[in-house]
């Protein structure tokens, strides 16, 4: 390959992503809804986006110094899947991995915002035919990836109905 021919596809690599930013980016953000209560429910996770579990989902948890995770369990068709969840100052830089989103045949993304805060709720299906998603900003993140249409299915009904709580808790 000529140098010619790589500036070539590196160009069309770099105006294709600028187009699908704008073309993923084009419709109005929306608005992450406040949640109902001000003390966080035994069966939750998150910090400030919070999600809600049913009861019987399994929940676990770890923490160091200065980072919060999560996992939410699914099973399906004897294969365990997890929901990741985390938090900390470096925890997320507030969009998905690129290595997602360059393997991916199909995307979609959304804008969203709460108080001053924006951040991406991105989701997409990998070569295989596996399914992924990112809802987050910079600091914290809920996601998966690698699932199957039944635990992505479950994993949405979640994401789709995550909260905030203001920064103004005690």
């Amino acid at each position: 390959m000529t140098v010619t021919q790589k500036t070539r596809i590196f160009a069309s690599v770099i105006i294709g992503t600028f187009i699908l930013s704008i073309v993923s980016f084009s419709q109005e953000p929306y608005e992450v809804k406040s949640c109902a209560f001000t003390k966080l429910p035994k069966r939750s996770a998150g910090t400030e986006l919070i999600l809600i579990l049913p009861r019987g989902t399994k929940l676990r948890r770890a923490k160091d110094h200065d980072y919060l995770q999560y996992w939410v369990e699914h099973r399906s068709n004897g294969n365990v899947y997890f929901l990741q969840g985390m938090w900390g100052p470096n925890s997320t830089p507030g969009r998905p991995a690129e290595r997602l989103t360059k393997a991916s045949r199909s995307i979609e993304s959304r804008a969203w915002t709460y108080e001053s805060r924006q951040g991406v709720d991105v989701k997409g299906v990998a070569e295989d035919g596996k399914r992924w998603r990112y809802l987050g900003t910079y600091g914290e993140f809920f996601g998966y990836e690698g699932v199957s249409d039944d635990a992505a299915s479950f994993f949405d009904s979640l994401l789709d109905n995550v909260c905030h709580i203001a920064n103004t808790r005690k």
